[in-house]
């Protein structure tokens, strides 16, 4: 019999990861009763195993360690865990076998492709007639890859991804969370099957990959989610699709039709993956005709999407990569000027003055995206738009301009980047005046306060007193965030008002959770033998004064403040 620690080493040197001990302790059972009905050995690293569940049977397809890429996948709804409790009967059963054939000194079993190498097309043709005379679901799979034509193979296939999302999803037309790993089981079979004719049948590949995006985009609205599959099963279709375009050139008509069609599929926009299939259009090297009737869409598109938004402003910027695509960059821009009330476009104008050299004309159009976001209230890209100004203004060595920049940043962010820019574009012997100029704007409006980076710019520039007494009076809660910092310099004056704040809160809180951030502090305020004198007098005058509240004295005895 297999001992736990015996099974966690099995699986760990068969597969390199294994599922909890409970799992593994129930795979530990089936196998030793002997529920492992069958198993054969595809290739050296691959298994097909057939093992008996309590209620129905159970195929399973392991690729051992021997790989880059092991994985377990069994046929049952019950997986949660990394793989179940059938896929821990079977690699035990596939070690055992193993270690059975080194010492008996057996042969292993002789692999499936040299037996079909040396097996006749006649014996072949008998074989296949034989199985589909009594196999109904091989017969099918037979005729369909061997007979559909094009169209009858693009509708088998999403009839066949509709069927799967169909049979999980009933009456209600949701995949609850626990059919959702049948669901992405069936999908990604369908899936293995595309990758396996990325090279023989190629066109087929793509019927797959496309039947099953529009399954999971489809999905993705009417499933629960919570595990996170649906975005591995569009990344595995996604990657079919390339592999195509990428092994094949003359399949580019039909991965441009699906591209498209995935391109523009409502769902597909507002999860934001019309993107991804757009890339891969372009990353293709189409004929122009093909560029020219993408062109046609995208500008149709165009009238269509809303001024402003998010797809307006992407569709515009693919129809000007469309158009460099055939070399026409000239029209393109152009074509751009339309739209430049975009920052996205705008940029590209911006991008290419300053390859040029044409300075003067980039710090212009920045200018202008600065005051369009100004007017349209939108703060956060008037601070991306200065961001630019201020790098034009370094690669000229225009300091003077640069620090100014840089300074009107500081003051309206706080950034620490924004400090070291000033500092780049200032000599060094004019930081300490400039510093205090800024520290003693800051420490004149209260608002700055409740930035942390405002704050950390007074205590590096030597503002510890100011800082201290502006945050005891405008921002006690943030006083604690920087207690350490005015321990070395201002102590005594540090540990009067945190215990001026801790005596007024615990007043005010009459909550555990409250008590709980409390006591926080107090072992903040405890660190230093100062500190932890005062905390012993303050716990004294709680436990006398608040022997009321056992939720605020269970948590300073939980705290050591008070010893059981």
């Amino acid at each position: 019999m297999i001992t736990l620690k015996d099974a966690r080493r099995i699986l760990n040197q068969v597969i390199g990861y294994r599922p909890s001990d409970t799992i593994v302790e129930r795979g530990i059972k089936l196998f030793d009763i002997g529920a492992v009905a069958r198993f054969s050995q595809i290739k050296s690293d691959i298994f097909q195993v057939e093992v008996n569940g309590e209620t129905d049977d159970y195929t399973l397809n392991i690729q051992t360690k021997r790989t880059k890429d092991p994985f377990v996948e069994c046929s049952c709804p019950y997986d949660q865990d990394v793989y179940c409790k059938h896929g821990v009967a079977a690699i035990l059963q596939i070690f055992s076998d193993d270690q059975d054939i080194r010492k008996n000194k057996k042969t292993a079993p002789t692999s499936l492709s040299e037996i079909l190498s040396k097996v006749s097309p006649k014996e072949m043709t008998e074989f296949l007639l034989a199985k589909a005379e009594y196999d109904l679901g091989f017969q099918e799979e037979l005729r369909n890859y061997f007979t559909l034509s094009k169209d009858d193979s693009e509708l088998y296939y999403k009839k066949t991804a509709e069927g799967i999302f169909r049979s999980l999803a009933g009456r209600n037309h949701f995949i609850d969370y626990q059919a959702s790993f049948s669901y992405e089981k069936k999908m990604n079979r369908l899936i293995e099957k595309a990758e396996t004719l990325v090279r023989v049948k190629p066109k087929e590949a793509l019927y797959i990959a496309h039947a099953c995006s529009e399954s999971v985009f489809k999905a993705s609205q009417q499933m629960d989610d919570s595990s996170g599959l649906i975005g591995s099963l569009i990344d595995s279709c996604q990657q079919i699709i390339r592999n195509v375009a990428d092994t094949n050139k003359n399949n580019q008509a039909d991965v441009l039709k699906i591209c498209l069609s995935l391109y523009e599929n409502e769902i597909v926009k507002d999860l934001g993956f019309s993107e991804d299939y757009f890339d891969m259009i372009v990353s293709m090297e189409l004929p122009s005709d093909s560029l020219e009737f993408l062109l046609k869409i995208l500008k149709k598109k165009i009238k269509t999407e809303k001024n402003d938004s998010y797809q307006m402003k992407k569709t515009v910027l693919h129809t000007y990569s469309v158009l460099k695509k055939l070399n026409r960059e000239s029209e393109g821009l152009s074509f751009l000027k339309s739209y430049i009330t975009h920052p996205e476009v705008r940029v590209i104008f911006i991008e290419q003055c300053i390859s040029e050299d044409r300075f003067a004309e980039a710090e212009k159009f920045i200018s202008e995206g600065i005051q369009i976001a100004q007017k349209k209230k939108q703060p956060g890209i008037v601070i991306q738009w200065k961001e630019d100004l201020l790098k034009l203004m370094e690669i000229q060595g225009q300091k003077v301009s640069a620090f100014q920049i840089a300074k009107d940043l500081f003051l309206e962010d706080c950034d620490d980047e924004y400090k070291l820019a000033m500092q780049r574009n200032l000599p060094k012997k004019d930081w300490k005046k400039t510093a205090d100029e800024i520290a003693n704007y800051i420490l004149t409006r209260s608002a700055y306060f409740h930035r942390y980076g405002a704050i950390e710019f007074l205590l590096e520039e030597g503002f510890v007193e100011e800082t201290l007494e502006k945050l005891q009076k405008d921002n006690s809660h943030t006083f604690f965030d920087f207690y350490s910092e005015f321990i070395p310099k201002q102590e005594i004056r540090a540990i009067e008002i945190a215990l001026q704040y801790i005596e007024e809160e615990a007043k005010r809180i009459s909550s555990r959770s409250g008590y709980k951030r409390l006591t926080q502090k107090m072992k903040l305020i405890a660190r230093s033998k100062l500190g932890k004198k005062k905390i012993v007098s303050l716990t004294d005058r709680f436990t006398s004064l608040y022997k009321h509240r056992p939720a605020m004295i269970d948590e300073l005895k939980k705290a050591k403040f008070i010893k059981v």
